[in-house]
């Protein structure tokens, strides 16, 4: 059986921010895909709510 290795290329962004992307990939190593993108829709549903509570 073959063993598949992604490799990341790192943007501008997160070389202007590193923590960011050093968090992001071990989530995503701990995760996978699918946990990294459910996190990162509750986060952002969690988030929503935040903002929508604070303008209202």
């Amino acid at each position: 059986m073959e063993t598949n290795s992604v490799t990341f290329k790192k943007k501008w962004f997160d070389r202007a921010i590193p923590l960011r992307f050093k968090i992001n990939l071990w989530l995503l190593e701990k995760l996978g895909l699918f946990g990294f993108a459910l996190f990162a829709f509750l986060w952002g549903v969690i988030a929503t709510l935040i903002i929508q509570y604070v303008l209202k």
